[in-house]
């Protein structure tokens, strides 16, 4: 089944690209007389006093009269005719990059036949290898004396390719998450062809001059975005019912809320009847994610606190003692509902043997 494009019929396109494509490529000598003018474009974004210098050189080899002119100008005077140079130079661009949007629309045609079974839109495609072409226009020497085509169809091909990559993708990826899934499976199968067998971890990660845990990062991370359907797919092709229609909704009710509010209230009556410290409190609350907070590992609140992780260690098991011993005690107790499974359940059961409570009470 043909993919059927959103924005532009098949003939609305074809026009599109028979306008658009309707110029001649400058010769070489004219499209380095063309990138001399342009690139005062980017005078005013340059810090560098030595590029801006360059780019109004450039400028004036191409332009005599106006050489002419702006060195027998005064600063005020220069300033403007700077401005206008500068609006020139951005027209100049644009003609530029309409000459060369044949260029373009070959290699996004290309790119689009790899992947027929994408949802992209070739005017999408398009519209990014514009975007890399503007970048060969902005990093291109002009000194070097190459070709400037030659130059471009690498930023054309890399940005269409990375677009690719982002959007034929349920869930967008940042770009150097997608460079190190890349890489890693580039050194796979070199491994693989070289050795004759499945590489380990640790062979890849030396092949990529990559600590281990790294590796197993991107393993992990490629593994669960492998295989991710858009809940606004179809369940049978040609149908209109959609993943996301199965799906329960598991967020909290009104009254798991407020039951939720109400027993955090008297969980915090039950700890400061426990007399514990300020700093026992904190390393409990936080070391257990208490009231909804993040869940600290035991040297993040070493680091925080300038202590050992066994001193936190030492300091959560002697809260919890503290905790338990108030309630052997009788000084407190609390119910819990059976609709609510109770979240500080675990922290006081913790130090009872793996003990289950005979009652909905916490001993």
């Amino acid at each position: 089944m043909e993919r059927e494009s959103r924005y532009l019929t098949d003939d609305i396109f074809t026009d599109y690209l028979n306008n658009e494509t309707n110029h001649d490529i400058y010769s070489r000598r004219k499209s380095i007389e063309m990138l001399k003018s342009l690139k005062l474009v980017f005078y005013k974004d340059t810090e560098d006093a030595k590029l801006r210098e360059k780019y109004l050189n450039y400028y004036m080899e191409v332009h005599p009269v106006f050489e002419k002119r702006y060195l027998k100008a005064n600063n005020e005077e220069r300033e403007k005719m700077l401005e206008n140079a500068i609006k020139r130079a951005k027209i100049i661009r644009d003609d530029f990059v309409s000459h060369n949007f044949r260029l373009v629309v070959n290699i996004a045609l290309k790119e689009y036949k790899k992947f027929p079974n994408l949802q992209l839109e070739k005017i999408d495609l398009i519209q990014e290898g514009n975007l890399g072409m503007l970048k060969a226009i902005e990093k291109f020497d002009i000194d070097t004396g190459n070709a400037f085509s030659t130059y471009a169809i690498w930023w054309i091909r890399s940005y269409i390719q990375r677009y690719i990559i982002q959007r034929g993708r349920t869930i967008h990826l940042p770009a150097n998450i997608l460079d190190y899934f890349r890489d890693y499976s580039v050194a796979r199968e070199v491994l693989s062809n070289k050795l004759g067998k499945t590489p380990t971890l640790e062979e890849i990660a030396d092949y990529m001059n990559e600590p281990v845990y790294k590796i197993e990062e991107i393993v992990r991370y490629k593994n669960q975005f492998q295989n991710v359907n858009s809940l606004n797919e179809p369940v049978i092709a040609e149908e209109d019912d959609e993943i996301g229609a199965f799906i329960p909704d598991n967020s909290k009710s009104v009254e798991n809320e407020v039951e939720e509010k109400i027993f955090s209230e008297e969980f915090n009556n039950f700890i400061e009847q426990s007399n514990l410290t300020d700093r026992e409190k904190e390393i409990l609350i936080k070391r257990n994610g208490l009231y909804g907070g993040e869940i600290y590992t035991l040297e993040k609140l070493g680091q925080c606190y300038g202590i050992t992780r066994e001193r936190v260690r030492q300091i959560e098991y002697g809260a919890i003692r503290k905790l338990q011993k108030t309630l052997k005690e009788g000084k407190y107790d609390f119910e819990v509902t059976d609709n609510y499974d109770h979240k500080y359940r675990p922290l006081i059961e913790k130090e009872h043997s793996g003990k289950k409570p005979k009652s909905k009470r916490f001993f």
